[in-house]
């Protein structure tokens, strides 16, 4: 709580209201839960029947851990690694060592999948890791989506993951990220 008081404070937050401020920010980051789309379930089910290591890697409160149980998605991830835990949000590259480690694989062997540019995609890539922007439609979302760097591929869902070879998944037992 005392890293949130003195971003508070550098942010200009009067002395008088910093407590009450810092208790409301703590009780809303803790009241965040996960959120699934529909295909999440079912593909990572399928990616560990292939055999592969499942890992999530997120920029997350220090409870990731009981929100990804409280999702129902324990028996489905390998491991789970969270930007308060590692010392970094993602696109720092120690986040990504991080990962790695718990994957125990060389960068080239680990497909990374997220939706958001600089940490799913460029960040991985710079690790060494191959890499899939997942760019789901979004009516709410308007303009071009930037052009994939060698190493990245672009999906619009997560089945794409079980049904397209190139992406590595069906021929990566033993893949992660």
């Amino acid at each position: 709580m005392e890293r949130l008081r003195r971003r508070a404070r550098s942010c200009g937050v009067p002395e008088g209201e910093l407590d009450g401020l810092v208790r409301e920010i703590d009780r809303a980051m803790k009241a965040v839960r996960l959120e699934l789309f529909d295909d999440v379930r079912p593909v990572l089910g399928e990616l560990r029947d292939r055999g592969l290591r499942i890992g999530l890697c997120s920029n997350w409160f220090w409870n990731l851990e009981d929100c990804v149980e409280e999702a129902g998605l324990g028996p489905a991830v390998d491991f789970v690694v969270g930007s308060a835990r590692a010392g970094a949000r993602k696109p720092h590259p120690l986040i990504y060592r991080v990962l790695l480690e718990r994957c125990a694989l060389p960068p080239g062997e680990v497909l990374f999948v997220g939706d958001m540019w600089a940490p799913d995609v460029i960040g991985p890539l710079d690790a060494g890791m191959r890499s899939v922007h997942l760019c789901r439609p979004d009516p709410a979302v308007r303009g071009s989506e930037p052009p994939l760097p060698s190493g990245a591929v672009r999906i619009r869902g997560l089945r794409e993951l079980l049904t397209d070879a190139s992406y590595g998944a069906a021929a990566a037992p033993g893949g992660c990220g």
